[in-house]
């Protein structure tokens, strides 16, 4: 169900998320604030007033006690009526802690304090009453010994409300931690939560956009083959079905292509075939003698007409390669011999700009087996390529070996066929090099690496394609790098016996 929801959709999801998230954090924030206010107004209401009332009540015990004291020594009406006064604004702080609602113990002790002021004001009063002349010593002890209880209670009072504020604030401060600790934990919580959603909603971007690059990238490398399914969001999904209408148009095109060419090819290819050999009588001087000018334009024409039937077999090998009706002959056979060969095939059109071929080789080389017919073109192509990026009177180095001695720069990851034993070959230019930007792309068909170059200077975009698929019809490898001075540098890997396997693909051809 979660696939299908929109991008959109995800991120506001991801913020309702975190609405829901703060005002949960803000809900439980209040009930705890109201839990502490509620103990700080009880301490508030009860324990602070009540420890206020227990310190009046002993100012006015001790203010009666003193002033019965005074009284009976000097008997001025004075001291009687501040006893009287003290005794009854103690009743009234009495009636006061009397209303407040307290813990059981505490009313135990506020019950006994109640019975021993009473008796203390009652013995009071009944001091009141002796005539002059009476006997006051035993009231005197009886007063000393209710004051002291009276005091001593009220201690234990003020003793247990002070520990009922401890309490409260002890209270206090067991929810403002538990409040911290939740908090952290909750905010932990919502954080990783909130981290799980956006792995979620990246990757479900991330992988969905990756997958059509994935598909755009093959496209740019002429495989039109791909195509993407199963993704439901709908923006992802909308862009997936136009992406497929595009890999289908485009395939659609591509055929109609290779069906052009490849027509064409075939019907040009038997005139100029013709042109070819009329050209050759003409050059031999069949038809006559040529002046100079007529030899010269003769000899262009023929130059001309032989590039445009290598043109033309390369067309038409992709169309046979497109086919799948590509064979190989492997047998043994000298790569060096071969390589040699190819060069002398090369030596003319290198003449013109006064390049040099160098050819350096292990020896021996390990037994070989190769399609001598296959891989001659594919040396042709890349001696071609070097000759017409190496400036006049530029080198061209070949090298040929095995695996102990090959050395390279740059070597991409090798297949389970090439982790053992290989020979290999490569062809080195001393030109200005390939853009590190179309490097990459020097062996799509159609695709070239010289953009920058004169229009004179360019092919027909398929050789290194071709050669691309007849190594890899090998089992071997193929890969461009530029050196760290000038030029660039052709590495080929293959097995010493390539066998039957073949790890080209037709389809990106």
């Amino acid at each position: 169900m979660l696939d299908r929801i929109s991008i959109s959709q995800k991120i506001l999801l991801a913020f309702a998320f975190v609405l829901i998230c703060l005002l949960a954090v803000n809900i439980y924030s209040l009930l705890e604030i109201r839990k502490i206010s509620t103990i700080v107004n009880q301490l508030t209401a009860v324990q602070f007033n009540l420890w206020d009332d227990c310190q009046r009540m002993e100012q006015a015990t001790d203010n009666t006690y003193k002033g019965m004291r005074k009284y009976l020594l000097l008997k001025k009406a004075t001291y009687a009526e501040l006893v009287r006064d003290n005794i009854e604004d103690a009743r009234d702080t009495i009636n006061t802690i009397l209303q407040y609602p307290l813990a059981a113990e505490q009313n135990l002790l506020r019950v006994q304090l109640t019975k021993q002021l009473s008796s203390f004001h009652a013995l009071l009063n009944e001091m009141f009453e002796l005539h002059e002349g009476s006997d006051t010593g035993i009231y005197i002890e009886n007063m000393k010994l209710n004051y002291e209880q009276c005091k001593n209670t009220l201690a234990k009072f003020q003793l247990f409300g002070y520990r009922e504020i401890n309490r409260s604030f002890m209270k206090t401060r067991d929810i403002t931690n538990r409040y911290e600790h939740n908090l952290i934990i909750f905010s932990a919580l919502t954080c990783l939560a909130l981290l799980i959603m956006f792995l979620w909603i990246n990757y479900s971007i991330k992988h969905s956009l990756n997958t059509i690059i994935t598909g755009m990238k093959k496209i740019t490398q002429g495989d039109f083959t791909t195509r993407i399914q199963g993704f439901r969001d709908r923006e992802i999904g909308k862009l997936a079905i136009y992406y497929n209408i595009m890999a289908n148009r485009l395939t659609e095109f591509d055929e109609v292509k290779a069906s052009f060419i490849a027509n064409l090819s075939h019907e040009i290819k038997t005139p100029l075939t013709s042109m070819r050999e009329s050209l050759s009588l003409l050059q031999e001087k069949i038809a006559g003698p040529l002046n100079e000018k007529q030899t010269r334009l003769v000899k262009i024409n023929l130059g001309e007409t032989d590039r445009i039937i290598k043109i033309v077999s390369d067309l038409l090998d992709i169309s046979r390669i497109r086919a799948g009706v590509i064979s190989y002959n492997f047998a043994p056979g000298s790569l060096v011999d071969l390589l040699r060969s190819r060069m002398m095939a090369a030596d003319s059109l290198a003449a013109k700009k006064n390049i040099s071929l160098n050819l350096a080789h292990e020896s021996p080389l390990p037994a070989q087996e190769f399609d001598a017919l296959r891989l001659g073109q594919v040396i042709d192509n890349l001696l071609s390529n070097a000759i017409k990026f190496t400036p006049e009177g530029g080198t061209i180095e070949i090298k040929v070996g095995s695996k102990d001695n090959f050395i390279a720069d740059h070597i991409p990851p090798l297949p389970d066929e090439l982790t053992r034993n290989f020979i290999f070959f490569s062809i080195a230019d001393s030109g200005t090099g390939i853009p590190d930007t179309l490097i990459d792309q020097i062996f799509v068909r159609f695709q070239q690496g010289n953009q920058w170059l004169p229009d004179h200077s360019k092919g027909s975009g398929v050789g290194l394609a071709i050669a691309k698929f007849f190594i890899e019809g090998h089992n071997g490898l193929i890969w461009a790098h530029n050196r760290s001075g000038d030029g660039c540098v052709f590495h080929v890997i293959m097995p010493e016996k390539p066998g039957t396997n073949n790890m080209a693909e037709a389809k990106n051809v």
